[in-house]
């Protein structure tokens, strides 16, 4: 195996793994349902990991949020969905950002922060909030009469998570590069 391959693997174990621990932190706060919380440090931690290393480290997002999510209870499948949910809710903020940025460091100018927020803290977490949602709803995990207030609370968790800790992550990982 190539040395490059298992640096590769090894890092996204590793974004697997503090993905893994901040989701634990998370579900912590959950009330509405056991999978979904008012604040989601992981979103941040996945939205600066993909920024800042790349689209490679996207299986380790999924990894990690695959495992927290069948630790709560739900069905493998249900898991897997919720965890494809938070890894495409994060490819999709990281190349926005990159693209109408031009930056994986979007903080030094007004119109890439104010970029950042719109696309990656509001925009991007549609995409979780809804597959999420209705990952729960479909699977029997929760009722479709909750629906509205699982979504709106998924989507302020993760927003919140990548308003707060994406760019405390960029910061610090950015002076690391330099």
């Amino acid at each position: 195996m190539k040395s490059q391959t298992l640096r590769s693997i090894v890092l996204c174990v590793a974004i697997g793994v503090i993905y893994f621990a901040a989701a634990e932190c998370g579900l912590s706060l959950a009330s509405v349902h056991n999978n979904v919380s008012p604040v989601w440090p992981p979103t941040g931690i996945a939205i600066a990991a993909i920024l800042l290393l790349g689209y490679r480290v996207a299986p380790g997002i999924l990894l990690g949020a695959f495992v927290a999510n069948l630790m709560t209870g739900v069905t493998v499948p249900t898991a897997a969905a919720i965890g494809l949910g938070n890894t495409a809710e994060a490819i999709a903020a990281g190349y926005l950002v990159l693209r109408y940025t031009g930056t994986r460091v979007p903080l030094y100018r007004t119109h890439e922060v104010i970029t950042f927020v719109v696309l990656a803290a509001m925009l991007s977490p549609m995409i979780s909030a809804t597959i999420g949602s209705t990952s729960l709803c479909v699977s029997g995990a929760a009722s479709w009469t909750k629906f509205s207030s699982l979504w709106l609370t998924w989507w302020l968790g993760d927003g919140v998570g990548a308003l707060v800790v994406t760019p405390l992550l960029l910061a610090w990982g950015s002076e690391l590069r330099s």
